[in-house]
């Protein structure tokens, strides 16, 4: 167990742990960070989905604002572009 995600990047490099578990972009950028190379995906869990809670207050001008905003950057690239700095 430990207190932070980095930590199991550097236990694995040093094979102090056999497996680590954690999301993709999530582990290549605490790998990177970390200066922690060589490492391999060997499983791939389903895709999940993600999503943003908003207060019941909040107006659907804002949300559909939001998610006008989130599908103009998936489409002109701008979301890949970011995945791109961390692979």
């Amino acid at each position: 167990i430990v207190p932070r995600d980095h930590l199991n990047a550097l236990k694995l490099e040093r094979q102090r742990i056999d497996l680590w578990f954690t999301g993709r972009l999530q582990g290549l950028y605490l790998a990177k960070n970390n200066e922690v190379t060589g490492l391999k995906k060997i499983y791939k869990t389903p895709s999940r989905y993600m999503y943003i809670a908003f207060n019941l207050k909040t107006s659907d001008t804002v949300i559909d604002k939001l998610n006008k905003t989130l599908k103009e950057m998936e489409s002109d690239g701008f979301v890949e572009s970011v995945y791109d700095k961390y692979r």
